[in-house]
């Protein structure tokens, strides 16, 4: 099932914030954070120029549950990222994105 429009649109805003204050910690100031939505999640990527994209996050949305589960990037595919509950709230999964404790995302 596709994302609710309103799930969306709010995810979708609190995304375009975190791209824009996140991007600039980045080593390399040519980076930049992308996110392409999907029928039932969103992949946020790191882009470079003349570099193919690296996804480095996804945020899946359950419409049963009304909520999203973030998920690592593994060699087999997306594994969901079990240090952290599924939430209701976006900002929850992406503060820990953010910080990132047990270093799967940020290298």
């Amino acid at each position: 099932m596709p994302i609710p429009e309103l799930n969306r649109r709010a995810a979708e805003r609190k995304l375009q914030q975190f791209c824009r204050e996140r991007a600039p910690r980045a080593l390399d100031p040519a980076v930049r954070l992308t996110y392409t939505f999907d029928a039932d999640g969103v992949t946020l990527s790191e882009e470079a120029p003349g570099v193919a994209p690296l996804p480095l996050a996804r945020f899946r949305f359950t419409v049963e549950l009304g909520q999203w589960s973030l998920h690592r990037p593994d060699p087999r595919g997306w594994v969901l990222d079990r240090s952290i509950p599924p939430a209701l709230d976006f900002d929850r999964l992406l503060a820990y994105l953010d910080q990132d404790p047990f270093k799967h995302y940020w290298k």
